[in-house]
Parts: structure tokens; C-alpha cells; sequence
């Protein structure tokens, strides 16, 4: 994507910005908790880089996904700025009591099922943004993004990625989520 196009949608992010995400230019990474996945995330919250550093620990998709996950989330609070230690915040205060959660019966999920697969048939005839999906080159990695998110579900071939090097793996799953953007942004 070239750099203006960038720049705008940065300026965009900005404009509406009210809790100060935006405010710095620079990239920032994120290692999951085990150290397993690196993210590096650019100054509107995109993946830019993904680094496979254990191929060990993502030999699963699932294991690949909440991996890259965790570490895009470190990413994310990598960008924030740090905590200004001479502002004392006051502790939350419970105002009501807990509700008791209630466990969904199968008519009410039954429901609700209903209820969002019409709500995803009427966005889609308004032509309103649903997800996006991008495809690494090699077509065994994808990333599934939300309408209003820059992290992904990514998914990959589970046979590929048994016997895949941590070099592949990080090149297909970076492109899969520069798919996903170049898609999302038509």
C-alpha cells in the first residue's frame, strides 16, 4: 500500500480518535506471553509483520492463532503511552449488585441464530462492510477480519503447517493479513 494512502487513513483514525490510540507515528511489536510469535503492528493498528521465533509452538492452527493473537494484543500495549506514575487514579466502585448470569436455553440460541444470520443477510443486500478474508500466496494461511477491526482470525492448513519452517509460516501469514487489508480496502 503506498504511503499517502496510509497517511490518509491514519489522518481519518485520528479525526475520530477520542482515547489517543492514534496519536503515535511509529510502529510497535508484541511477543505472545511464551515467546513464541512476534506482531509488529504500524500506526493505525494493521499487522505489518508477523515472525514465527518457536516453530515448535505453532505446529497447530489453533496454536498459530491464539499465538498470533496474544501477540498482537502485546503489540497493542506496547503503543500505548506509559502510565504517568505522579496521577493517582481512584479505584472502581461497584454501584450495583452482580446479576446472576442465566444459562441460554437452546430456543433462545436457536434465536439468536436465527436472528444474525438475517441480520447478515440484510447487511449484505445493503452492501454495508461484513469480514474480509486475505489468502497467503501459498494458499494454506487465511486471516478473516471483523468490519471494524484490524486483528484477524487467521486459520492455516493444519498438514502444511505441521511440517512448515518458522520462515514460511511468518511470510504467509503476513501476506495473508496485507490480503486482508488490500481487500478490505477497495
Amino acid at each position: 500500500m503506498a504511503s499517502n494512502d496510509a497517511d490518509a487513513r491514519l489522518e481519518r483514525l485520528r479525526a475520530t480518535d477520542r482515547t489517543g490510540r492514534y496519536t503515535s507515528n511509529a510502529a510497535s511489536s508484541g511477543t505472545d506471553p511464551d515467546h513464541s510469535v512476534s506482531v509488529t503492528v504500524d500506526a493505525t493498528q494493521r499487522v505489518v509483520h508477523v515472525d514465527v521465533l518457536r516453530v515448535d509452538a505453532v505446529r497447530t492452527p489453533y496454536e498459530l492463532a491464539a499465538r498470533v493473537a496474544g501477540a498482537y494484543r502485546a503489540a497493542l500495549v506496547a503503543r500505548r503511552p506509559p502510565r504517568d506514575p505522579s496521577v493517582k487514579r481512584q479505584r472502581p466502585v461497584a454501584v450495583a449488585t452482580p446479576i446472576r448470569a442465566t444459562p441460554p436455553t437452546s430456543d433462545s440460541y436457536h434465536r439468536h441464530t436465527i436472528r444474525e444470520a438475517s441480520r447478515a443477510e440484510r447487511a449484505r443486500r445493503r452492501g454495508r462492510p461484513g469480514s474480509v478474508t486475505g489468502r497467503s500466496s501459498n494458499d494454506c494461511v487465511t486471516v478473516t477480519l471483523p468490519p471494524a477491526s484490524s486483528a484477524g482470525r487467521v486459520d492455516a492448513d493444519a498438514a502444511w503447517l505441521s511440517n512448515a519452517a518458522s520462515g514460511s509460516i511468518s511470510r504467509a501469514v503476513t501476506e495473508a493479513f496485507t490480503a486482508a487489508y488490500s481487500e478490505r480496502d477497495r
